[in-house]
């Protein structure tokens, strides 16, 4: 099995390729589900979206912001134009898994407020950020509070502690495992009807998967 760091190392190499970023910036992830309705982020959350990244500005070194929109299909707009550096469309887990490996912090947006609405997927890429050790938030941007306010400023740049005092030389979960679980979690809708949902815990057991620290 690769070293977890130097797939990481590999992924950074492609995305920074593929971007242009220079070796002192930072790569900071928007993730958004825009598979339900085929709209992910509309012209209202442009406001919202927006005084995140003004914000997030203040707190990484030549910052890059890249919205990821998981889709199985076209998106019917693509409002976030001068929000972000990126807007990429994404629809298989591999390449997702790769950012998520690149990445040095996310952001999984959601319009729905942290329950099981908010979709499998984000909860799966929030398990596998951890265990990843990537810095991750979960952002409501409709929710009654103000979403910059409900960021977790130090898990911007930190794993959360769990797994800062786990053994670094360990990875607690490997590029394949963690592909494997967000493919599962891109068609759990698909899958409903034919085997029943799949939580991430049950494809974590299935794979391997054990959390970090």
């Amino acid at each position: 099995m690769m070293n977890l760091d130097i797939q990481q190392a590999w992924c950074r190499h492609w995305v920074r390729e593929r971007l242009d970023i220079k070796p002192s910036g930072s790569l900071v992830l928007l993730i958004v589900d825009a598979k339900s309705d085929g709209t992910g982020l509309t012209r209202k959350h442009r406001q919202a979206v927006g005084k995140l990244t003004t914000e997030l500005r203040w707190h990484f070194s030549h910052p890059v912001f890249v919205l990821l929109s998981i889709v199985d299909g076209p998106l019917k707009n693509d409002s976030m134009s001068g929000i972000v550096d990126e807007h990429i469309h994404l629809e298989n887990s591999t390449d997702l898994c790769g950012w998520v490996g690149a990445a040095n912090s996310l952001l999984l947006l959601s319009s729905q407020a942290l329950s099981e609405q908010a979709g499998p997927i984000l909860d799966t890429l929030s398990e596998i950020a951890m265990a990843l050790r990537k810095p991750c938030n979960r952002v409501c941007l409709d929710g009654p509070s103000d979403s910059v306010a409900c960021l977790d400023w130090e898990r911007l740049h930190q794993a959360p502690t769990e797994s800062r005092l786990s053994d670094p030389r360990k990875a607690s979960i490997d590029f394949v495992s963690a592909t494997r679980m967000l493919e599962e979690s891109l068609n759990a809708g698909k899958m409903h009807s034919e085997t029943g949902e799949v939580t991430v815990m049950e494809s974590g057991r299935r794979h391997g998967f054990r959390q970090a620290g």
